[in-house]
């Protein structure tokens, strides 16, 4: 395992593009029908479950910081964004993109029963939460409430990066993500694939983890493919990323301000793209990623301006 205080340029890289397709993602979802969109399911198919993922590997028990990181930022995002909107301020159904922010204080309180599991445990304990995650879907009552959903959706992404750190070793998980890239992006292309084959008739909501079955339309058959589809394409994804420093080591290293500040960015679009007289789909998934990398690189740059000045 690597040594905590080290940054690593290698994580830095895949949460900097983690997020460039949060932003993309979100921007996608402000056009009349970007969420029908085949490259923005793709994108849902597998970007959530990396990004818990990678909060789960680098994730630490520190209440303190739990506090100041995500509870403090929650409220004052959450007040912020329904004085924006015209919405009641209230805190338990967050407005939504920042349901990650209360969902990622859930899981790292948690991390304490998660180091009740031994080596030999892990594996257990991973399968019962896929287990739980299918079943509440069940439960009628399980929704955006307090993320209730999310939470317990993703949590098996989180417990499986958190025991990644804990009981793996990190010269043995480098080599294997040296070894078999060539499997890891044939797996990856056929599991596309036949996403892509089938992605018309795949509501962008089943990938959501935000419903139960009935209110979702989906099934506990698709669940349990989703979380498959997403362990084979976040594998081979992580198996292609540089471990030097690129331009996306500087977006992961302030991705939180990328996710912070591109929610006032989000509801330009729609005029963006009016201004331009309704380009056909293709044009506007054009000028939606370069809106959305031109985003990243610009309030990553002041970021790390900011801080190469205030912070030396």
């Amino acid at each position: 395992m690597p040594n905590q205080k080290t940054r690593l340029p290698y994580w830095d890289n895949v949460k900097g593009i983690l997020i460039l397709l949060v932003v993309l993602g979100h921007i996608l979802q402000m056009l009349p029908h970007g969420s029908e969109s085949a490259v923005y399911k793709l994108i849902y198919l597998f970007h959530m479950p990396l990004f818990v993922f990678c909060s789960g590997y680098l994730g630490s028990y520190a209440p303190l910081k739990i506090l100041k990181s995500l509870v403090l930022p929650y409220i004052a995002l959450q007040i912020l964004c329904c004085l924006l909107t015209g919405q009641p301020v209230q805190f338990t159904t967050p407005y939504w993109m920042l349901w990650y922010l209360p969902a990622l204080a859930v899981w790292r309180i948690t991390i304490p029963f998660l180091d009740l599991c031994g080596r030999k445990w892990a594996p257990v304990c991973l399968i019962g939460l896929i287990a739980l995650a299918c079943l509440a879907g069940f439960d009628d009552g399980i929704g955006y409430f307090a993320s209730l959903s999310r939470i317990v959706v993703f949590y098996p992404y989180f417990a499986a990066g958190y025991f990644l750190k804990k009981h793996g070793d990190w010269q043995k998980i480098q080599a294997l993500r040296a070894a078999p890239k060539l499997c890891a992006a044939f797996a990856a292309l056929i599991c596309c694939g036949v996403f892509l084959r089938f992605a018309p008739i795949i509501h962008a909501e089943w990938l959501y983890g935000a419903h139960s079955y009935a209110a979702g339309g989906c099934t506990v058959f698709f669940r349990l493919l989703h979380y498959a589809a997403a362990a084979v394409t976040g594998f081979a994804f992580l198996s292609f990323l540089p471990k030097q420093k690129t331009v996306f080591s500087a977006w992961g290293k302030n991705s939180f301000l990328l996710y912070a500040a591109h929610i006032a960015v989000l509801p330009l679009v729609p005029k963006l793209i009016d201004a331009l007289h309704e380009p056909a789909l293709p044009l506007q998934m054009v000028l939606c990623v370069l809106l959305a990398t031109g985003f990243c690189a610009a309030i990553s740059a002041m970021g790390t301006a900011w801080r190469r000045r205030h912070l030396k």
